[in-house]
């Protein structure tokens, strides 16, 4: 799978490909978008630390 994403489409193509089962999820934490390094430092601030730390 991860051959397959690329940019911004990430696994949409590969799960296109497949049955998927869809779960909802709305309440399982924050909705902020972490793609790259710098986009990870503001929520590192806001939550006092690195996921899976606190």
């Amino acid at each position: 799978m991860a051959r397959s994403a690329a940019g911004d489409t990430g696994a949409r193509p590969y799960l296109a490909r497949r049955k998927v089962t869809l779960v909802e999820c709305g309440d399982v934490g924050d909705p902020v978008d972490v793609d790259l390094p710098e986009d990870l430092e503001p929520w590192r601030n806001a939550a006092g630390g690195a996921p899976g730390t606190r």
